[in-house]
């Protein structure tokens, strides 16, 4: 009996939540075994790698990453409730060393892997959590590291750009007072969001 290819999800919470928008969406679990690797808040140091599952994935499988976002800045933050918000205090980036070891890390497990590999950049985080937390260069430092995401890992495997999995007019979404509105803790976007990468990465995968 023929089995279905597979589909792993890897990284912290943005690939939690998109796993979870797969797995209700029934086109891809109906042609795809979806599998997860992921766990929120998760840094380089601390998502346990499923290292006999990745590497046993063939080129009829699929390896969806989205990952590192956690290890761009050093952790300052405080969450407030109702309704939540993810605030950061103090934006101090890691440095430029620190984020080349982790890709670099990556890229070495990466390497060894024999499905096809597609990467999601990071979404912007923080976005405008409140009127107290202002941090001049922050958005400007997000949308650098994922150029250098673009670069670093583009000749081997498919960057997405995030924004580009949306169903909303890109210019839009280059707004940063409308890209606000797409969040639901100044972190991670709307539950619909997630459905329309779930959808986007299946037209991917099923060409």
């Amino acid at each position: 009996m023929c089995t279905k290819p597979r589909l792993v999800i890897l990284g912290s919470s943005h690939a939690t939540r998109l796993y979870s928008a797969i797995r209700e969406n029934s086109q891809i679990t109906e042609k795809f075994e979806v599998l997860s690797n992921t766990k929120p808040g998760a840094t380089f140091e601390t998502l346990k790698i499923n290292f006999g599952l990745i590497y046993s994935l063939t080129p009829r499988d699929y390896l969806c990453i989205q990952f590192l976002g956690n290890d761009l800045l050093k952790r300052n933050i405080k969450i407030s409730k109702n309704p939540k918000v993810i605030h950061l205090e103090k934006f101090i980036p890691q440095s430029d060393n620190n984020v080349h070891e982790k890709r670099e890390s990556l890229r070495n497990i990466l390497s060894i892997v024999q499905a096809k590999i597609y990467i999601i950049d990071d979404p912007l985080r923080h976005v405008k959590c409140c009127s107290v937390h202002n941090h001049p260069g922050l958005m400007s430092y997000l949308h650098k590291r994922n150029k250098e995401l673009k670069q670093y890992f583009g000749n081997s495997y498919e960057v997405l750009d995030h924004r580009k999995l949306i169903n909303e007019p890109f210019r839009k979404l280059k707004c940063i007072f409308h890209y606000k509105k797409i969040l639901v803790d100044a972190v991670h976007l709307r539950p619909e969001y997630y459905q329309q990468w779930a959808q986007a990465i299946f037209l991917l995968i099923s060409k």
